[in-house]
């Protein structure tokens, strides 16, 4: 069996704060982005997690970022029902602790229901636009160094 580092599976790179900003910029230099925020957590062990999922056809693998023994990462999707599920060093998984469903051929997936959730519009308003819902509060603490002062 190929150890997990020698696979090369395509993973989109990792855009910077600055990259970020400018793609939510408006023309009038606000920056709003819309959708439902969803924060999507692996908590288990693991050097390198991964997720991928319904929300743009299973296209996508984006890397997640680790803190502590946690790792996470911010979604900001349509309203909708979606599956997805973790890459843990290499190997495909999926969280007990998630909500779960299986397909017709046995395979599991954890699933992240927003159909009766609205979108919202979020415009920046000092800090960065994470920070309306992260755990920074707006102290100017967001992990995701997305200030726009």
């Amino acid at each position: 069996m190929a150890n997990w580092t020698d696979l090369k599976v395509p993973v989109n790179p990792l855009q910077s704060s600055n990259e970020i900003m400018q793609n939510a910029k408006d023309h009038d230099g606000t920056i709003s982005v819309s959708g439902i925020p969803s924060i999507i957590t692996w908590n288990y062990e693991g050097k390198y997690v991964a997720i991928e999922g319904s929300w743009d056809n299973w296209k996508t693998r984006d890397l997640m970022q680790k803190s502590g023994k946690d790792f996470s990462i911010l979604k900001l999707l349509p309203s909708g029902v979606y599956h997805y599920h973790f890459i843990v060093d290499g190997e495909v998984r999926y969280s007990p602790d998630l909500p779960l469903e299986n397909d017709d051929f046995g395979n599991i997936y954890n699933v992240l229901d927003l159909q009766n959730i609205s979108s919202i519009n979020i415009t920046s308003l000092g800090c960065c636009f994470f920070c309306v819902f992260c755990w920074c509060g707006g102290l100017h603490l967001c992990t995701y160094g997305l200030s726009t002062n």
